[in-house]
């Protein structure tokens, strides 16, 4: 990625870094977009995914241990990892859902042993925020591009809804400036047919 901004669309790379930021304007996360993640967790890709990511998670920390995912939706991660596991959303409908279910965990304040950002963390404006919070491991998974190029050509550019872009070594320095040592890197999800997705654990060091 270069060091530039581009004034007509808002987006500034930082070459040197691996990232790109786009000041989203009023996101919308209502009902319609609630909705629509559920019936994508309901899909055989979406059950699949859930799998995959119940099973990396297992790897690393206990069943028992707690882990928040962070944009968790309607649950169907926290579902399918069956154990200690809660949600936190900032939709609405999410969060109804989700106190229904009697997982909601309202992470504004305090710390975080274990956090999960499936689809996640480039939704969010400031990350840094929550992620400096948590104590122990971080599951990601994301979109990743080779440059800036790649980025504005993909799918995943989403100016109405992605702050974030990065690279792989755009997101593993990120995450080493936040005290987090990346010990997994894989394209498990690219393997049942996301494009460009990497999938991440983060330890703290």
């Amino acid at each position: 990625m270069s060091t530039e901004a581009d004034s007509d669309i808002g987006l500034t790379f930082d070459g040197s870094k691996g990232i790109a930021y786009y000041p989203v304007q009023n996101p919308v996360y209502d009902e319609a977009y609630f909705q629509k993640y559920v019936r994508y967790g309901q899909t055989t890709l979406g059950i699949a995914l859930n799998s995959l990511r119940a099973g990396l998670v297992s790897r690393y920390i206990p069943q028992n241990e707690e882990l928040i995912d962070v944009g968790a939706g309607d649950g169907s991660f926290i579902r399918a990892r069956r154990g200690n596991t809660y949600g936190f959303d900032i939709n609405p409908s999410a969060q109804y859902a989700l106190g229904q279910a009697g997982v909601w965990r309202d992470i504004q304040e305090g710390t975080l042993l274990n956090a999960s950002f499936w689809d996640v963390l480039e939704h969010i404006d400031g990350p840094a925020e929550i992620l400096q919070r948590v104590l122990r491991y971080c599951f990601v998974s994301i979109p990743i591009f080779e440059d800036d190029h790649h980025m504005l050509s993909s799918k995943h550019y989403r100016p109405t809804e992605h702050y974030w872009y990065f690279t792989k070594a755009g997101l593993i320095r990120y995450f080493d400036e936040l005290g987090f040592a990346c010990i997994e890197m894989n394209n498990m999800e690219t393997s049942l047919g996301r494009e460009d997705i990497g999938t991440f654990v983060f330890r703290r060091k």
